[in-house]
């Protein structure tokens, strides 16, 4: 029977060498996206734009693209400074998951951005001039669950003067003029930190960019302040190339009044006019021609000088000639750089009549100067 007794104990040892002990147990996962950390927010008008990348894991590091549920947009408004939310006082959208996409190599690594537009309450606008309106969101699992509030993007609620409807644009030979007539409208100064102006922008069409080029942002004109007829013109173009001009309206805050400015909060730009900057203007007729016989017993001049011409693309000059009772006749074959000319083949006892005029580099030519007359003497 001790025999029996010892097998038992060794049988029941070897038993026991065999199971594997418990560890500690693990709570179940509540599959809960981990919070957006990225929370991005810009204002056009009464639209305000959101973007922000979806989480790819839950927040026990587990994929979360099987566990997403709608990601609440909350908002807050506030007339002082933005404070980061804590919760989410007024829902103003909710969005569906969208689907985490896989790099190949670790599921769910990359992770999705995601962009929405809300629009604001004209009505906040109004009583809330200086004030934010203060955005978060929340992602939710399948559950409606979350792990917690994102980080918080303000923008400001000033209003922003209406665009002009009745743009125009005319190309004259000393600039690109533009005028609109902005619609009457009632605005706060916000005791005087709120100015509205607005923002002339000239940029190339779509149709005259380079395939693959990198896009070029717009040049601004000019900054007009709002209120009455909106005027400026455009003289840094370049000619023989399409325009596209665009008037946008722009509130600027300041930190008081006459202060530093804080923020900038653009509205809605009005359509675009296109023109093409075609030269069709000649340069400005010369002035100030005067010819001089200054010949010799064995040769005869008549030398001509003129006021240079002041125009920036300017290419040269023609000299043209008539005798009495004859048509004018062009004397130079090549465009003549300088204000200056000696007509060499002139005869003796006879007067000349002579005209300048003045030529740009895509060949406009000016009206002809004054003309001038001079003799030369019998030999």
């Amino acid at each position: 029977m001790k025999s029996l007794a010892i097998c038992f104990v060794l049988a029941t040892g070897v038993l026991l060498a065999g199971c594997g002990s418990e560890g500690a147990p693990q709570p179940p996962s509540l599959d809960l996206p981990q919070p957006v950390q990225d929370l991005r927010a810009s204002r056009k008008g009464e639209k305000v734009t959101l973007d922000w990348t979806q989480p790819s894991q839950t927040t026990d590091r587990q994929s979360a693209e099987q566990h997403l549920g709608a990601t609440v947009v909350c908002q807050a408004v506030s007339d002082s400074s933005p404070q980061p939310l804590s919760s989410c006082p007024q829902e103003v959208d909710r969005v569906p998951p969208t689907r985490i996409p896989s790099n190949g190599k670790q599921p769910n690594a990359a992770s999705t951005p995601v962009e929405v537009s809300v629009n604001l309450d004209s009505g906040l606008l109004k009583t809330h001039p200086l004030g934010f309106a203060e955005y978060a969101v929340m992602v939710n699992n399948r559950s409606g669950r979350s792990a917690g509030i994102s980080n918080s993007a303000p923008v400001p609620l000033a209003p922003t003067p209406s665009a002009p409807a009745d743009m125009k644009v005319e190309v004259r030979s000393d600039g690109v003029y533009i005028s609109a007539t902005p619609p009457a409208q009632e605005l706060p100064d916000g005791g005087g930190r709120l100015q509205f102006f607005y923002r002339i922008d000239r940029d190339t069409p779509a149709s005259d960019q380079k395939p693959g080029a990198p896009t070029t942002p717009p040049t601004k004109v000019a900054e007009v302040p709002a209120g009455g007829q909106l005027q400026t013109v455009d003289r840094g173009f370049e000619w023989e190339k399409n325009y596209v001009y665009r008037v946008t309206p722009v509130t600027r805050i300041l930190a008081a009044p006459g202060g530093a400015p804080l923020a900038e909060v653009e509205g809605e730009t009005s359509p675009g006019v296109q023109i093409l900057t075609h030269d069709i203007f000649p340069p400005a007729p010369p002035v100030g021609l005067q010819a001089v016989y200054s010949g010799n017993p064995q040769q005869n001049f008549i030398d001509l000088t003129w006021a240079p011409n002041t125009e920036g693309d300017l290419a040269g000059y023609n000299v043209y000639r008539r005798e009495e009772g004859h048509q004018f006749t062009r004397l130079n074959s090549d465009l003549v750089k300088t204000p200056v000319f000696r007509d060499s083949d002139v005869a003796a006892g006879k007067q000349y009549f002579y005209a300048i005029t003045a030529v740009d580099v895509r060949a406009n030519e000016s009206s002809k100067s004054e003309e001038t007359h001079e003799s030369v003497p019998q030999q």
